[in-house]
């Protein structure tokens, strides 16, 4: 991998002259997971941590907020606000049926956990409404900025 790679955001491979092989995007996952943060926030000297995700088939089919589209996890428990459910954030992902666990399965791990939490801003619907309600000079000064984040970050600023 050569130096132009470490360059980029990480998820940014399209722009990379040099991309990672897969073996160091491997490399690089995070195998932890978020029930070990509990000790890490309970005597308050560490923010608590929650984190969101988006069910965007539900999302998509609504015209206003609804809280069914939302999932909440944090170091204690993953919950599914508009249905009011929750489980023990090491057993999200198991099997349950009428409330009970029926098959525990490995706890996910901080990656899977992160692309999970990288949908609340994928909606390519209301993402889409977002960027054609902005004034073409916003686009132009995100675009600009960009490339001048880039230029600094390959040290040619």
């Amino acid at each position: 991998m050569g130096n132009a790679s470490m360059n980029h955001p990480s998820t940014d491979y399209q722009s990379m002259r040099d991309p990672p092989d897969h073996n160091t995007i491997v490399k690089t996952l995070d195998k932890g997971h978020l029930s070990e943060q509990q000790s890490a926030s309970e005597n308050g000297n560490n923010p608590y941590p929650i984190y969101a995700a988006v069910d965007e088939r539900s999302f998509s089919k609504v015209t206003e907020y609804s809280p069914a589209t939302w999932f909440e996890f944090t170091p204690h428990e993953a919950s599914f606000l508009g249905y009011g459910a929750s489980v023990p954030m090491e057993y999200f992902g198991s099997e349950y049926k009428n409330g009970e666990l029926k098959k525990q399965k490995e706890e996910k791990n901080m990656s899977y956990l992160q692309g999970l939490w990288g949908s609340a801003i994928g909606s390519e619907t209301e993402n889409e409404k977002v960027i054609k309600g902005m004034p073409v000079s916003v686009l132009i000064a995100h675009w600009v900025r960009a490339q001048v984040l880039n230029l600094v970050l390959d040290g040619t600023l």
